[in-house]
């Protein structure tokens, strides 16, 4: 290849000083000398020469890599179509508010009548806290105490053993009906032999109301060793618990005196002795339990527990409202106790005054015992002025 290049060097040079096949000569010193280039060079020089194999067998000249694949497809983008915006609507109902168990719609509201309790929506007529408050109107309102409305957890309707009647509660130891009396958070019939003693120590055909509010009948064993005999227990040189009677012993030790026939109540002193008197009406003395028939019961300015009919004065210029036993916005249960004087009280049936100065239930299985008398419902006694 070399040798070769260097022939078409020298043609090259022939060409350019004027030399050719037709006019062969050279000049050496001069003289121009005819010489014969066919005895110099190979090949028919009438023929071009083909330079495009005029390369160096030494260099060959690589062919590009073909780069076809190596980096992938980059025609198509590794996210499918980012000109697609997400299905939000397929997003689960997270946001979702207003209905039972869900959120409160803007922290307050809930759909129809519901209540917002805790920032969760509560149905209307459910409990907003089981046994405590339930939801009205949509507002959470206290339920389960007496006169207020029954809660919605069947367990928890009223507390304290308290009953449920048209909606509202009742005490334990109050009256459900003319014959029936609340016991154990269930309405009990009352009056009879063995059952709880009805409103103001009532039970049927004569029968006594003896210290556990249970009655006897007529006729039959009374404090153990007399007899009932038409609401007195009379025996022997025993004759007591009857209106203008003396009171009757009490069996169980510690425990007050007592009366046994309807509306009575056992008042006095240990000088003067004790004795049963009529309870309940106007003017008269507080039943046990704060019981008046149709009133509130006050401690009136002789410091005792008396009965004031409906829109008379409790105290002062302070009147009774006799279809919630309240004196003048206080006294009933969950109202703040009254105060004559330096007594405080409470106005409403089976209430006491609690260290709070609020009016709460007493009476029932773990509550305290009902002024006056220390009184429990049925089947109860006082110790310790808590009633088990």
């Amino acid at each position: 290849m070399g040798s070769r290049c260097r022939r078409v060097g020298v043609l090259a040079v022939f060409a350019l000083t004027g030399c050719t096949f037709a006019n062969p000569g050279l000049v050496e010193d001069g003289d121009v000398t005819d010489v014969d280039l066919s005895a110099h060079v190979e090949g028919d020089f009438a023929e071009p020469i083909d330079l495009s194999m005029v390369v160096s067998d030494d260099l060959p000249i690589p062919e590009p890599p073909d780069l076809f694949g190596v980096a992938g497809d980059l025609t198509t983008p590794a996210i499918t179509d980012l000109m697609t915006p997400p299905d939000l609507k397929t997003i689960p109902d997270l946001l979702a508010c207003g209905a039972p168990g869900q959120p409160c719609c803007g922290g307050t509201t809930c759909n129809g009548a519901g209540c917002c309790n805790a920032n969760v929506c509560v149905a209307a007529g459910s409990d907003c806290a089981a046994g405590t408050s339930i939801c009205q109107a949509g507002t959470c309102k206290g339920c389960g105490g007496p006169t207020q409305p029954c809660c919605a957890t069947a367990t928890s309707k009223c507390r304290t053993n308290g009953c449920c009647i048209a909606g509202s509660c009742i005490a334990e130891g109050q009256r459900c009906s003319a014959t029936e009396v609340c016991r154990a958070s269930a309405c009990s019939a009352c009056g009879g032999a063995g059952q709880p003693c009805c409103n103001g120590n009532s039970c049927n055909n004569n029968g006594c109301c003896l210290a556990n509010d249970t009655c006897v009948a007529n006729g039959t064993a009374c404090l153990g060793v007399v007899m009932c005999n038409n609401g007195s227990c009379t025996g022997g040189t025993i004759n007591c618990g009857n209106q203008g009677q003396a009171c009757c012993p009490n069996p169980t030790a510690g425990q007050p005196q007592l009366c046994t026939a309807p509306s009575t109540y056992c008042t006095g002193n240990t000088t003067a002795g004790f004795t049963c008197q009529h309870c309940g009406g106007n003017g008269e003395h507080c039943c046990n339990g704060n019981q008046c028939a149709n009133g509130c019961c006050a401690v009136a300015a002789n410091n005792t527990y008396t009965c004031f009919a409906d829109m008379t004065a409790c105290f002062a210029a302070v009147m009774c409202t006799a279809s919630t036993s309240s004196c003048g916005g206080c006294g009933a249960v969950g109202q703040a106790c009254c105060k004559s004087g330096s007594t405080t009280f409470c106005s409403g049936p089976d209430t006491h005054c609690n260290a709070g100065n609020l009016c709460e239930t007493c009476g029932g299985t773990g509550q305290a015992c009902c002024p006056p008398n220390n009184f429990c419902a049925a089947g109860r006694n006082c110790t310790n002025n808590v009633c088990g």
